[in-house]
């Protein structure tokens, strides 16, 4: 990274890209670009949290420091359904269950028929699916660590005739603690921390954790950089990052990409921008046992 110039209030940066975001999107671009040999300056408004010194299975401190707003943003409509958002280095992925569902066919269709995105092909994504999962180690939960609850909840499902089974998740020998939602303490969760952001760091890219995005720099109607403010240094000298950049890639998940889009008033032509969210709760069931269930 090349320093160009220090003054009182902000600190200047050279780079061929700009990521906003280091979770499941920025991440990925970070290391894919890093290993061509760009330049690549990621910013993160969030922490970067570690296993061995921050992860310690305390569901309240997680939820202090590692979500947005504690973990209670919520979405507005009938009813309420609470949106959880990771504030970390890895977005959402460092606090979320590991996941990972490929797309529905029927959604590739109706992008194909609803907005003309036909060159986005079922092949093309498949090959790309495999190539992801197997560097994140993708694979179906294993009963010997899920628990008894799940095994129980499956069984019971199956015995009334109803479809169902393990997860996919990208975890590497899960040890079965059960706390991904507060990050994962063994390591085996291959969230963005663990995974694509440690890759990218070695390929070259620099990461500044706890600076939060404030604007985007636009020049001739090319995005060329960004502003940003580094949250842990006190007002006054530093206390602003400018990346000047060849080109910014705004990875900063579903709710704050178009809220800095909106904020700005750009990239907003077609007036859709913060709108047509899509979100697929989930909830849980609670039972009385005739046993302990561990």
């Amino acid at each position: 990274m090349i320093f160009l110039k220090r003054d009182e209030k902000m600190e200047e940066v050279e780079a061929d890209v700009a990521i906003i975001g280091s979770g499941a999107g920025g991440a990925v671009v970070a290391r894919e670009l890093a290993s061509e040999g760009y330049r690549v300056i990621i910013l993160e408004e969030g922490a970067y949290f570690k296993r061995e010194r921050d992860f310690n299975l305390n569901p309240v401190e997680s939820f202090r420091a590692m979500y947005r707003d504690g973990g209670q943003t919520v979405t507005l409509g009938n009813p309420y359904i609470t949106l959880p958002l990771g504030c970390t280095v890895g977005g959402t992925t460092t606090v979320n269950s590991g996941t990972c569902l490929r797309m529905p066919h029927k959604v590739l269709m109706r992008w194909h028929l609803e907005h003309g995105l036909t060159e986005i092909t079922w092949d093309e994504l498949n090959l790309l699916y495999g190539a992801i999962e197997e560097y994140l180690f993708v694979k179906r939960a294993d009963p010997e660590v899920a628990g008894k609850n799940a095994t129980l909840f499956l069984e019971t499902a199956q015995s009334m005739g109803l479809s169902g089974g393990w997860l996919p998740r990208n975890a590497k020998d899960c040890e079965g603690y059960g706390v991904c939602v507060f990050g994962c303490p063994s390591g085996s969760k291959q969230s963005m921390d663990v995974s694509y952001i440690p890759d990218a760091l070695k390929s070259g890219a620099m990461l500044y954790s706890r600076c939060r995005a404030e604007k985007i720099i636009i020049s001739d109607g090319r995005a060329t950089g960004v502003e940003a403010r580094l949250l842990d240094v006190a007002e006054g000298p530093g206390s602003g990052l400018r990346v000047n950049a060849r080109a910014v890639v705004l990875a900063a998940g579903a709710i704050f990409s178009p809220h800095l889009l909106l904020r700005q008033g750009i990239c907003n032509s077609s007036g859709e921008v913060g709108r047509n969210l899509h979100i697929h709760p989930s909830t849980g069931v609670v039972a009385e046992m005739n046993q302990p269930v561990g």
